[in-house]
């Protein structure tokens, strides 16, 4: 396909893209990535799913925004890599403008995108609103579960902090 710069339409892209992504060769991945004169979500999902296996969110970030300037509509899967993204970065100004994003494209109760969505707002301390996600929505994984969980013990944790140092303060500790 590559000597004949032969491109089909369609998924094979992608494939031939996570091909080189499964062997380790990025570059390749990318290389192709870069020559196809036409990008469907499977091609830019296999290069931004490449970079965040890699550990490198912001080459996500910048993907994700090339493909939507680029008007191709995301996926669960897009979304979920985005915010993972954003989580890692603890970038919380994005990751809201990509749920935002994920919830006009219908994705606000995919239970993958929730469950990157509350990771990112226990991540950056934020359990208000990651409480919120949870109790909108109607399916939920253990994930989602755990950090529920954690998020509820992590915010007792931080009222009982709060409490004890008022009472230092009043007993002028």
């Amino acid at each position: 396909m590559l000597l004949t710069g032969l491109f089909m339409h369609g998924s094979s892209n992608g494939g031939l893209i996570a091909s080189y992504v499964n062997i380790g060769d990025i570059k390749s991945a990318r290389k192709v990535f870069d020559i196809l004169p036409q990008r469907g979500v499977d091609a830019w999902n296999a290069m931004i799913i490449a970079y965040s296996r890699k550990e490198h969110p912001g080459e996500v970030l910048n993907l994700y925004r090339q493909m939507i300037l680029e008007g191709v509509r995301p996926d669960s899967s897009t979304f979920t890599v985005a915010l993972k993204a954003c989580t890692r970065l603890l970038d919380l100004k994005t990751g809201e403008e990509i749920w935002c994003r994920a919830m006009d494209c219908g994705f606000e109760f995919d239970v993958f995108v929730g469950s990157s969505v509350l990771n990112l707002y226990a991540k950056c301390g934020k359990m208000d609103e990651a409480i919120v996600v949870f109790d909108r929505m109607p399916r939920r994984d253990l994930v989602c579960w755990g950090l529920r969980r954690v998020g509820g013990q992590l915010k007792r944790l931080i009222c009982i902090g709060e409490c004890k140092r008022k009472e230092w303060k009043e007993m002028g500790l």
